[in-house]
């Protein structure tokens, strides 16, 4: 039996959301990294199906005097903290980190590569970039946008219809309007251009960028709690 190999991958929130929510099942990896103004082999680049990667994705942590209380992940920017804490970053409770000082004991998102294959861009179907994080809009179905964009949409709505049920006759909160839904594009790979091109400014879309396609399992739990369970089933 071939030996279970532990990898690690940055994905931005968009699709770190996406994966928790169950509304993304493929994730697109760069095979080659800008290093020092040259490109090296991705380390994860002879990941096969069996293989982990534990995911680091940007995240808030809210604190009071007691130290961290309590870690957010996904939208960052409609992340609310838990009971009792402040979210006015100028108190010093609120910091937000980037996906590279994520640390593994830290990470909540754990990826069991189910198949893998090496491709080009131009190679990706449309039926692959729905799986990889974008979804037709709730909106306006006729266009498509990341699923993080249309989660948050979908979440500014409820907190402005509960505005309005909460307030009613208030000459401010009871009129609160919905936001402006998403722009989006009219294709899933136009959209899904444009994503990557958002969170990847070192490894901007060529159609001949070779990219490592991976289709998985994600488990909503931390890498090395995950393994003892896969290792004592089985690997199943």
């Amino acid at each position: 039996m071939r030996k279970r190999f532990v990898h690690t991958t940055e994905l931005c929130a968009s699709d770190a959301a996406a994966i928790a929510s169950e509304r993304q099942t493929i994730v697109a990896l760069p095979l080659y990294q800008p290093y020092y103004g040259r490109s090296e082999p991705a380390k994860y680049g002879k990941a096969q199906p069996g293989d982990l990667f534990w995911i680091r994705e940007p995240y808030v942590v809210y604190s009071d005097r007691r130290g961290p209380r309590a870690s957010v992940f996904g939208d960052l920017h409609t992340a609310r903290p838990p009971e009792g804490l402040s979210r006015d970053i100028h108190t010093g409770r609120t910091k937000f980190y980037t996906a590279e000082s994520m640390k593994r004991f830290q990470s909540r998102l754990t990826l069991e590569v189910l198949h893998v294959r090496e491709a080009i861009f131009l190679d990706m179907s449309e039926a692959e970039m729905l799986q990889a994080g974008i979804v037709r809009s709730e909106a306006n179905p006729a266009i498509f946008v990341p699923c993080i964009a249309d989660m948050t949409w979908r979440n500014d709505c409820d907190r402005a219809r509960a505005k309005r049920e909460k307030y009613p006759g208030h000459p401010t909160l009871g009129s609160v309007a919905d936001p402006e839904p998403p722009r989006g594009h009219r294709t899933a790979s136009a959209a899904y251009e444009a994503h990557w091109n958002d969170w990847h400014p070192n490894n901007a879309w060529y159609t001949t960028r070779p990219v490592l396609i991976v289709k998985f399992k994600a488990h909503i739990e931390n890498v090395d709690e995950l393994l003892p369970k896969l290792e004592a089933s089985g690997g199943d």
